[in-house]
């Protein structure tokens, strides 16, 4: 839900800790009530296998809701992130630019228009794939940096592609 008005980042910054996420989108910020059982779990499923596939490479990150600044007027708050090299965190603040892998679990409630417009945020600021989850209709849109788009269904798996070579999740897996 988009409030209607505009913050700089320091305002957006100094905004007080709400319940559920807040996001800055161009100046507005967007606010979304706390996320429902069923996202939860496909986001421990996702963090699980990326956690393990990081290890196995030795590098690379995967966060939860973590901060990114992808411009001077955009802080978006994926599901889950993959940075495929460790960054440094920073002490205070957001991560800089996009992740390698921005990752949004949809429910009911999520307007097409912000999930088009998330997309572009994080591709535009140098995301390499951006994984839109459905779990009601249980496929994964894959939306890469080259603008084409593949959309995922069992009994597909979904892949790291040049992000994490060798990574693959069944949907079958991802959606038990």
């Amino acid at each position: 839900m988009a409030t209607g008005t505009l913050l700089t980042l320091e305002e957006f910054a100094r905004l007080p800790d709400e319940p559920g996420k807040q996001e800055l989108s161009n100046g507005e910020v967007i606010v979304e009530p706390p996320a429902q059982a069923i996202h939860a779990e496909i986001c421990w499923r996702m963090i699980e296998a990326l956690r393990d596939h990081l290890k196995r490479m030795g590098s690379g990150r995967v966060y939860q809701e973590a901060g990114f600044r992808l411009n001077a007027e955009t802080v978006r708050q994926p599901d889950l992130a993959v940075l495929a090299t460790r960054p440094p965190v920073p002490e205070t603040g957001w991560f800089a630019g996009a992740p390698d892998i921005a990752i949004e679990v949809l429910l009911p409630g999520n307007f097409a228009e912000d999930v088009e417009t998330k997309i572009s945020q994080y591709l535009s600021a140098g995301s390499k794939l951006v994984w839109i989850v459905m779990p009601k209709i249980r496929q994964v849109r894959v939306c890469r940096a080259d603008s084409t788009q593949t959309t995922l269904r069992e009994p597909d798996s979904l892949t790291g592609e040049p992000v994490l070579p060798g990574f693959t999740l069944p949907l079958s897996q991802l959606f038990a």
